[in-house]
């Protein structure tokens, strides 16, 4: 709705977005309104990985809709906590934990998945772009959160169109 009212009262500003508008709702309700939208979010839809690629022709499939990030990181978050199930070789809680813990570096489908740190996760954010229609990738940050940065610490220029910033580490 607001999309739509901006450009009806002649606002001209890039918008820019949080994953909530990572929905294929956000673009049937927007309309061409949604074009040039950029939103925040954790899946990138043009990965060509195949875990990505299967993922998004198989969720399609299985519920006629296109996937979001919800589903996305659900879907990682499962599959980590069968990773940490292998890897602990039990089902003990405590071992879980601790597989979990110890998880580094996880090739999952929103991207390498590492440090879980006081339970949360540390992984790349995705910026996506409404383009014909659909979301395209606009650009990645990876690494941020890893290094405990602060927005202001990153200076300007640390975010590249259409490029993967990775902070180091």
């Amino acid at each position: 709705l607001i999309v739509r009212q901006a450009k009806e009262l002649g606002i001209k500003v890039q918008i820019l977005a949080e994953e909530g508008f990572d929905s294929p709702k956000f673009i049937e309700l927007a309309g061409k309104d949604a074009e040039g939208v950029i939103i925040a979010t954790n899946l990138d839809r043009d990965d060509p990985r195949p875990v990505v690629q299967n993922f998004l022709k198989n969720y399609k499939a299985a519920y006629k809709i296109d996937p979001d990030m919800v589903g996305a990181s659900s879907y990682d978050a499962f599959m980590i906590l069968v990773n940490a199930i292998g890897r602990a070789g039990s089902t003990n809680a405590k071992a879980i934990v601790t597989a979990l813990k110890e998880t580094k570096d996880y090739n999952g489908l929103t991207g390498k998945l590492s440090k879980f740190i006081k339970g949360e996760v540390v992984k790349p954010v995705q910026f996506q772009i409404v383009k014909g229609g659909v979301f395209r990738r606009h650009g990645v940050v990876d690494g941020c959160a890893r290094d405990h940065h602060t927005a202001g610490e990153l200076g300007d220029g640390d975010f590249r169109q259409g490029q993967e910033w990775d902070a180091g580490g």
